[in-house]
């Protein structure tokens, strides 16, 4: 199995890669870290749409799997008491 994720490279890998011109695309996942009832992991929105993309560049020349962004939007979820926001502040 070929090493696709940006977390298995060595510097000195991706340097002799990129010098060589063997990477030309990144495949990047975002997923929110959400609720899917009290006996699901929060991940799921993340971990599976990385391994899709694992897979995919498994099949892909040249590309590379970049982490995921575990972000996202879910304003139902306000109401809750673990919720976290974030805020510019001057």
């Amino acid at each position: 199995m070929k090493k696709v994720l940006l977390n298995e490279f060595s510097t000195a890998e991706l340097e002799a890669m990129f010098a060589a011109g063997g990477i030309d695309s990144d495949i990047t996942v975002f997923g929110s870290c959400e609720s899917h009832g009290g006996h699901l992991p929060l991940g799921p929105n993340l971990f599976v749409p990385a391994e899709v993309a694992r897979l995919a560049a498994q099949r892909l020349e040249r590309t590379i799997v970049v982490p995921g962004v575990p972000f996202g939007t879910s304003m139902h979820y306000n109401a809750t008491r673990w919720r976290s926001r974030c805020a510019s502040r001057r």
